[in-house]
């Protein structure tokens, strides 16, 4: 092993020395959100004693272990899950390493942003979240920090791939064996039928795996605020009155060779393409009828979708495309767009109203379905009606009812 392989691994295993550096880290590398934090003056601050006296009137602690940024490129699953468990009367404390420690910054309704620190783990009745993707510690830390009382949880929300994780990818392996084949977490969530297929076949208890898909904030995305485009933008807009609109990481991911040959193919439909660059250093489709916008804060992302004709989300085949449950799906059906994707989006093409194909050919004629049923009322309404079937705060009442089953932390 490498010397600074060696001192990455002493210093993932050694929490109070990891909380130390990696903010600096962040800061001189300029990434992970943590730039941005002088948002933190627009919420109210709260000492560590104020939080102890809210956790005695919770049902428990939503704890998430760092992960991503609360304010970085996107609006992700595990922020969404924190502000849901929130209002249905958890106390959620986010840890981020952006936030100084030993203060509390209220986000949303019981909702805490703040540092990690050691001294948080002495809370009980806390459930620890443990993202497959970002976990930043030695899995054994979990171990040397937990309490009796403690619940430790491993959300696992995506194929461990390298396009997904990159050079971590053989240190989630470990952390996935650790929690799963090992049974180290006492319960497991999935994203995915295909991940939960995957757990129960490498030996944890079918009964402790919940499956548990991404949601919608579907009051947000049915309610846009009015802004004003860029000049360039409007007028993209303006040209075409079909819009294939997609928002989300702009990443190796998708089926760019496919998007490029429907972009050439299909000239009079304008494609948006809404979202930050993901391990790629440009962005790499080209034609007069696509636009990129770059990132779009959440906040205002529903007035873009609101120009869009129809959704897509065309992943290129293969097991990231089905294992993943995409937050746009549900985002899109709130705001009533019909949805096309690739066809191993098994997560989508569950759903009936879903169009789907498996190369340009097919694509292109479900987008020409989809845009056939844009301006179908009793289609919209039917899309509208399965969002509120999959909202954020019902994923967290499911939660809910699973630790109920299993006789934890509820109050």
């Amino acid at each position: 092993m490498s010397l600074i392989k060696s001192l990455k691994r002493f210093v993932r295993r050694t929490p109070i020395l990891y909380n130390v550096i990696a903010p600096v880290y962040y800061r001189l590398k300029g990434s992970n959100g943590v730039h941005s934090y002088n948002i933190l003056t627009k919420f109210p601050s709260h000492t560590k004693e104020y939080i102890e006296q809210l956790a005695l009137s919770s049902k428990g602690i939503y704890f998430m272990e760092p992960t991503i940024s609360w304010i970085g490129n996107l609006l992700q699953r595990p922020q969404h899950m924190a502000i849901a468990m929130g209002k249905i009367g958890f106390l959620s404390i986010y840890t981020d390493f952006g936030v100084p420690a030993n203060m509390f910054y209220k986000t949303e309704q019981n909702t805490f942003l703040t540092g990690p620190d050691q001294s948080l783990y002495k809370f009980s009745k806390m459930l620890r979240i443990v993202y497959s993707t970002c976990y930043p510690y030695e899995p054994q830390t979990l171990k040397q920090t937990r309490q009796e009382s403690h619940t430790i949880i491993y959300e696992f929300v995506d194929d461990l791939h390298d396009e997904i994780s990159g050079p971590r990818t053989d240190e989630l392996i470990e952390l996935y064996n650790f929690m799963v084949k090992q049974k180290n977490a006492d319960l497991v969530i999935v994203t995915a039928k295909k991940l939960q297929d995957k757990v129960i076949n490498d030996g944890f208890p079918q009964e402790k795996v919940l499956y548990l898909p991404n949601g919608v904030e579907v009051t947000h995305f049915q309610n846009p605020t009015e802004i004003t485009f860029t000049e360039e933008l409007r007028q993209f807009l303006d040209k075409y009155p079909v819009i294939v609109g997609y928002h989300g990481a702009i990443a190796p991911w998708l089926w760019f060779d496919v998007i490029q040959d429907l972009i050439n193919i299909m000239r009079d439909v304008g494609f948006l393409f809404i979202g930050p660059l993901y391990d790629i250093n440009r962005f790499p489709l080209r034609g007069e009828n696509v636009y990129w916008t770059g990132k779009v804060d959440y906040e205002i992302l529903p007035a873009y979708v609101k120009h869009y004709t129809i959704g897509w989300i065309p992943f290129k085949p293969g097991p990231i495309a089905q294992a993943t449950s995409p937050l746009k799906l549900f985002e899109y059906f709130a705001s009533g767009k019909p949805v096309v994707v690739t066809h191993d989006m098994i997560e989508c093409t569950q759903f009936d109203l879903v169009f789907s194909g498996s190369g340009t050919t097919e694509l292109k004629d479900a987008i020409e379905r989809a845009i056939s049923k844009s301006n179908d009322k009793q289609f919209i309404a039917q899309l509208k009606a399965l969002s509120m079937e999959h909202t954020w705060e019902r994923r967290a009442l499911t939660l809910e009812q699973f630790l109920a089953k299993h006789g934890i932390i509820i109050s």
